[in-house]
């Protein structure tokens, strides 16, 4: 619930730094432990309990997420807070469907998409946090001016909402490359004079990430984090 609701709120930042939890694991044998604890004769080497990894990062990581039955139609909509690219692939009953992305530069963001055939996707590309967006696939413009640029077999409209452009695209294989002017936040209580919205991805926080282990929450689990020193409001909060 916690992950789903951070990638929800825009806030994958947060996400994938609570992530590091999973380094000694990964470090140690590469499967999911019971706890976050150390490996034991109690802390089994092989649980579903952490494992949730496994549907969070290709559902809002990689994007991939049927919106039907059967894959008949899905939402490809990444959310990229806090890496720098991802390469997701999933085996459906109408094809593998797949999604790779790269944030290149502050002004340059690329992605690429595979929907199978008798299959619609609404293809969410992100902004990258840029104004005066150019969106182009395989090199000829698509969206312009928030406008919608038709010529691209398969891609049939766009609109451009909440830090995406949305396409709605049929089967084939998309390239698409985000340009446009990086949007800087105002730095940290200059948000009053300036009057711009530090929304909820931007939010800063002075410390780490605090996780309770096994050691210093009870005898088994660790199963409790929390954040602490936030500057500019909580994680959910709007400051101006």
């Amino acid at each position: 619930a916690l992950y789903n609701g951070l990638y929800t709120a825009g806030l994958g930042k947060i996400a994938t730094q609570d992530f590091a939890r999973y380094d000694t694991m990964l470090s140690t044998n590469n499967t999911n432990w019971e706890s976050f604890g150390e490996l034991s004769i109690d802390n089994m080497g092989n649980h579903a309990w952490t494992a949730y990894p496994s549907y969070i990062l290709p559902r809002y990581v990689g994007g991939i997420h049927p919106s039907s039955g059967g894959f008949e139609t899905v939402d490809i909509k990444p959310v990229t807070g806090g890496l720098e690219w991802a390469r997701t692939s999933i085996p459906t009953i109408k094809g593998t469907i797949t999604t790779n992305w790269n944030v290149v530069s502050e002004n340059q963001f690329t992605m690429e998409v595979t929907i199978p055939a008798n299959v619609t996707a609404k293809i969410y590309v992100p902004d990258n946090d840029m104004d005066q967006l150019v969106v182009s696939e395989s090199g000829v413009s698509v969206f312009e001016n928030n406008h919608f640029i038709s010529g691209v077999d398969g891609l049939q409209q766009a609109e451009k909402q909440d830090g995406y452009i949305i396409f709605t695209a049929g089967s084939g294989t998309y390239s698409f490359q985000v340009t446009g002017e990086p949007l800087h936040t105002p730095d940290i209580g200059k948000e009053e004079e300036t009057g711009v919205v530090i929304d909820d991805d931007q939010a800063t926080y002075t410390n780490e990430w605090v996780y309770e282990t096994a050691s210093n929450h009870n005898d088994r689990y660790g199963d409790g984090f929390h954040y602490i020193g936030w500057v500019s409001g909580e994680p959910t909060a709007s400051a101006t």
